[in-house]
């Protein structure tokens, strides 16, 4: 009895390592048994508990560790989508350039025009004067360009709620774009470029509306 003793003290010590104070408890009760054949059968029996109590612990530590990154790879992804929503797109910021030139000459505000086209610009018209069958063509200055925009529709009178306002943005790069307006007095097609990070039109090429 005294060398099975022995024997179970040597297993205790190495299972108060890996199973804790726990274990330590049902090996001592295992200590007290009469019998060695008892006594082993108890020993088994915290053996295998104690396996499937760690495989349960390292289970749910796995699962656990999942869960936790997936919801920070979420957060994480949720706060990109987030800012991006918060941020005008580059094409949105296109767009409104075309606005403010279209809108600028509708609604007789000439700021629009400084703030949307870069003072180099170059704009050319073709159109058909009155009786003629060949077009003519025009250009236009940065300067020419503001003081129409203050008179055209200086009045109001024009009904520009029913004038068309139709932008197709075509390409966005990184410092060019390109876009198309159809408006009351034709189809402009814009050339625009990045300055200080705002987007400015450059150059306007249009026409009066195409015969149908």
């Amino acid at each position: 009895m005294a060398g099975v003793v022995t024997v179970l003290a040597q297993k205790r010590l190495k299972f108060e390592v890996r199973f804790g104070l726990s274990r330590r408890r049902q090996l001592r009760k295992v200590t007290k048994d009469v019998t060695s054949a008892t006594a082993r059968k108890a020993l088994c029996s915290i053996v295998r508990d104690g396996r499937v109590q760690m495989k349960k612990l390292a289970y749910a530590a796995l699962v656990t560790v999942t869960i936790l990154a997936a919801s920070n790879d979420g957060l994480a992804r949720y706060g990109r989508d987030a800012a991006d929503a918060a941020q005008p797109s580059e094409r949105d910021a296109v767009q409104a350039a075309v606005l403010d030139y279209v809108e600028a000459l509708y609604s007789a505000q000439p700021e629009r025009i400084q703030r949307s086209m870069h003072p180099g610009l170059t704009k050319r018209g073709y159109f058909k004067k009155n009786g003629e069958t060949t077009f003519s063509n025009e250009p236009m200055t940065y300067e020419q360009l503001i003081a129409l925009a203050g008179r055209w529709n200086k009045d109001g009178k024009r009904p520009v709620a029913t004038y068309p306002k139709e932008i197709v943005v075509f390409d966005v790069l990184n410092q060019t774009a390109s876009a198309k307006l159809t408006a009351m007095w034709g189809v402009d097609y814009f050339h625009l470029a990045k300055y200080d990070g705002q987007w400015k039109i450059v150059n306007i090429l249009w026409q009066e509306p195409p015969a149908k």
